[in-house]
């Protein structure tokens, strides 16, 4: 298990150099910066797939379909699952700011372009990189280990004290959800959903009274919609969480440990 570690790792470390790349080929063109933007996740998959194969670590790959009874358990949990996200987004915001410390990202380009690069080759990008292949790699020895892995990995990489914290609650749900679901779907949806509507808000951030009051009381009613139903399925969800909980032991690799300090020394570096 700890090659499968170490090559999770290996993928992680090769997205976060292709993507302080980036913003230098960006400055070649748009459509430049946007291939090689969605080119930096596909070379860490075929790189890790190659490496499996060279060092004959088994690959189970997640299933890219899901069955019925997948849809029915992931379904109640999308609308509650990015109202959490966006609430410890908003807690986060909020008290790194008490600190001087804000976001400085800004969207530009075309209203198309900016959903494609924000929104879409991301919640693809990132599913397929940090749970498509640590759950491939982890979960057939350890679901539990397979979850950590996923989520440490996939909140570090961001190298964001702003997104750090909603980061790993999110990485640690769409794990878990993916395995209990058998498929990779399931994150990729919530992922999409979850980009998509932050994206708006940050395109329009000004809209009409009425409106805002129509927008929030549609959300409201389907997110208690979402929990009712949810609810009604909480012993399933239980009975899955304590089947990953007790798949397998934990092993943090000395490759996980190095790339963890980095990435937080790297964080803490940028705030300066």
């Amino acid at each position: 298990m700890k090659r499968s570690v170490n090559l999770s790792v290996i993928c992680a470390l090769c997205l976060s150099v292709l993507l302080f790349i980036v913003p230098y080929v960006g400055k070649m063109g748009e459509w430049l910066y946007t291939a090689f933007y969605a080119l930096a996740f596909v070379v860490p998959l075929v790189l890790t797939l190659a490496l499996c194969r060279l060092t004959a670590v088994e690959f189970k790959p997640l299933p890219l379909k899901i069955k019925r009874d997948g849809v029915a358990n992931f379904l109640p949990l999308v609308v509650p699952t990015v109202a959490a996200i966006m609430l410890i987004s908003l807690v986060t915001s909020w008290l790194l700011s008490k600190g001087g410390i804000t976001d400085t990202t800004t969207l530009s380009g075309t209203v198309p372009m900016i959903y494609l690069m924000y929104a879409v080759i991301p919640a693809v990008g990132e599913e397929l990189l940090f749970r498509f292949v640590p759950i491939s790699l982890v979960a057939p020895y350890s679901k539990k280990n397979a979850v950590l892995v996923s989520a440490i990995l996939f909140a570090l990489v961001h190298f964001n004290l702003l997104q750090l914290p909603y980061a790993l609650f999110a990485g640690v749900v769409f794990a878990a959800l993916d395995i209990m679901c058998d498929s990779i779907l399931p994150s990729v949806a919530i992922h999409l959903l979850n980009n998509a509507i932050s994206i708006t808000l940050a395109l329009y951030p000004s809209v009409e009274r009425l409106t805002f009051i129509i927008i929030m009381a549609s959300a409201a009613l389907l997110t208690c919609t979402s929990i009712a139903f949810a609810f009604l399925k909480r012993k399933r969800y239980l009975e899955e969480m304590r089947a990953i909980i007790s798949h397998g032991s934990v092993v943090l690799t000395k490759g996980f440990a190095a790339f963890a300090v980095a990435a937080l020394a790297f964080t803490i570096l940028l705030l300066f």
